[in-house]
């Protein structure tokens, strides 16, 4: 989504050599933004425990992506069962997805929500704004929000993604997520899909990154 955005003009390689550094991990945790938490994002175990230290374990129901993307109809029985409501409901769109990742746009300046942000600094602008009544603001606010939506949405070109990893900087990642992920599948009961692919070649792997629903 940085990339996207234009936010994040760094290759992955370098991206990830700078943030796995002791002190740019420390930063991320304590403050995490839209460019500095691509690894931290993926210490689940980590990131859970502090659910783990509030709520009780019924209280809380992990699922992992690739098995709602493997099984969608059978996770989201789990899922209705464990709210309460029934599990044979299946939606028309299940198993479709949407916003899929994408790394640039069909039309590079189409971005409403950056020319929202420019027009917000323009005095002109803000004392126009002011005139309107909240009713007004409101309405205008909220269908702009739904067509900058739209129009991203239909902006991003999808399905281009490399997924190429150097080895290099996949045994750097598998290093990093290992003990985390031992400690999730310890808590949860269950190997996390990634750990046994994390043996094999990159070519064998089906899922190399960890992914998690909670």
């Amino acid at each position: 989504m940085a990339v996207l955005a234009g936010a994040e003009q760094r290759t992955f390689e370098h991206a990830i050599t700078e943030m796995i550094e002791p002190e740019a991990l420390a930063t991320a945790r304590r403050s995490i933004t839209g460019s500095n938490g691509y690894i931290v994002r993926g210490e689940y175990n980590r990131i859970l425990s502090g659910y783990w230290r509030i709520f009780p374990p019924e209280q809380l129901m992990v699922l992992f992506s690739s098995a709602l993307q493997a099984r969608p109809a059978e996770q989201l029985a789990r899922v209705f069962d464990y709210i309460g409501v029934s599990p044979d409901f299946s939606p028309e769109n299940l198993g479709v997805q949407y916003r899929r990742a994408a790394v640039a746009r069909r039309l590079p300046g189409l971005d409403l929500y950056a020319w929202q942000a420019r027009l917000s600094k323009a005095r002109s602008a803000r004392a126009m704004w002011r005139t309107l009544s909240p009713r007004q603001r409101t309405r205008i606010a909220a269908r702009y929000e739904h067509a900058s939506f739209r129009v991203e949405v239909w902006n991003a070109r999808r399905g281009e993604m490399d997924d190429f990893m150097p080895e290099s900087i996949r045994q750097m990642l598998i290093s990093h997520y290992r003990e985390d992920t031992e400690a999730l599948a310890a808590r949860l009961g269950v190997e996390a899909p990634w750990l046994a692919n994390w043996g094999r070649s990159p070519s064998a792997d089906a899922q190399p990154l960890p992914r998690l629903m909670g």
